[in-house]
């Protein structure tokens, strides 16, 4: 329901409804974690211009860990959750 233009903050806040905030409900985060996995996926290109990391490559973690304590040092406030790891799907979008 919260994909489709329907606002369903009233519902859930009549419903006494908290959603937490995180990447996906802060448009902030979800802005500093779009420049994070740009900066993270241009410094993959970069570093393999030729022919690239293969199909999805990028979400293989020998090909991301490099570039994440970059991330993190360029992006402090960016949540843990926003950065790729083994624990959760990268990209994020996949794991909707």
């Amino acid at each position: 329901i919260a994909i489709r233009t329907v606002d369903t903050r009233p519902l859930l806040d009549a419903l006494r409804i908290d959603r937490p905030r995180d990447v996906a409900t802060d448009p902030e985060a979800s802005w500093q974690q779009r420049t994070a996995l740009a900066y993270i996926g241009g410094r993959i290109f970069l570093d393999h211009p030729l022919l690239g990391v293969g199909w999805q490559g990028s979400a293989e973690a020998e090909h991301y860990e490099p570039y994440l304590a970059d991330a993190r040092d360029r992006f402090p406030d960016l949540p843990e959750r926003a950065l790729p790891s083994p624990e959760h799907a990268w990209p994020p979008e996949a794991a909707d």
